[in-house]
């Protein structure tokens, strides 16, 4: 009889061990989270060494990660391997997603803290020369357009994308500033991104474009992808209350009129 408590003793205290384990490795914030980024226009903004210095997103999680006492380190990554690793829980968050079925598998959300949509950035002196009344007839052309690698452009885009004629018409990079730098090359003929982000890079890399005027791929709602290996749903509610406080307070309307003059469409 003794023998057997003694065993059962020693079964609770290892089970015991390994839940207070698992409770340390997906604790809130008894360590710096990491959050991944990219040059993202002026939602992130690098410099010359890929070193963050500012932007619209990065100044929300700043914000929202202070009030819940959380200390962000932010690693910068190319976006289609930085979902690897936050599916692989080697870093824990994202910024500027947008919710998908394959990401819920391995990722808990965030509540939206922006909106925006994606357009169809064109050089002006082709306006008349690429008549679309919407992306589906791009399979139908010769024209080609960018999309960048791992990206959500939508549930129009994702359906189309099951084309492989449509997909023909589709070039894949690896960041948007190579797709207006092709575009300035007139090695592309558009280029599919964020409305804000598009203007942004587009300056920055000193082409002038147009918005296409039928292709409008819905306003999203963008979110923060947090590592279901890495995270827990406790550390995503305190972020949502944080959210909260800052869209109550003002913060991010503030924000917002910092870095862009423009209403989002509605």
């Amino acid at each position: 009889m003794k023998n057997t408590i003694d065993f059962l003793v020693k079964c609770l205290l290892f089970t015991f061990s390994n839940l207070l384990l698992v409770s340390i490795v997906n604790a809130n914030c008894d360590r710096p989270l990491v959050m991944g980024y990219e040059d993202y226009g002026s939602f992130l903004i690098i410099d010359e060494n890929k070193k963050i210095t500012g932007g619209l997103d990065f100044e929300i999680m700043e914000s929202a990660f202070k009030i819940m006492g959380c200390k962000l380190e932010w690693e910068h990554l190319p976006w289609k391997r930085l979902l690897k690793e936050v599916k692989d829980g080697r870093r824990d968050l994202a910024s500027g997603a947008n919710a998908t079925d394959e990401r819920a598998e391995w990722s808990y959300f965030s509540e939206s803290y922006r909106e925006a949509y994606n357009a169809l950035f064109i050089r002006p002196e082709d306006a008349k020369r690429i008549v679309l009344s919407d992306l589906g007839d791009l399979t139908n052309t010769e024209f080609k357009v960018s999309a960048q690698k791992g990206s959500y452009l939508g549930k129009e885009y994702a359906e189309l994308s099951k084309n492989p004629k449509f997909m023909e018409r589709i070039y894949e990079v690896n960041t948007d500033e190579i797709a207006f730098k092709m575009l300035k090359k007139k090695r592309l003929d558009g280029v599919l991104m964020n409305i804000y982000t598009g203007k942004t890079i587009a300056k920055k890399v000193g082409i002038k474009v147009n918005v296409h005027p039928n292709i409008n791929l819905k306003k999203k709602k963008y979110i923060v992808l947090f590592s279901k290996k890495s995270t827990n749903k406790d550390l995503v509610s305190k972020f949502n209350k944080a959210l909260k406080k800052m869209h109550s307070d003002g913060t991010i309307k503030k924000l917002m009129a910092k870095y862009f003059s423009v209403q989002s469409p509605q």
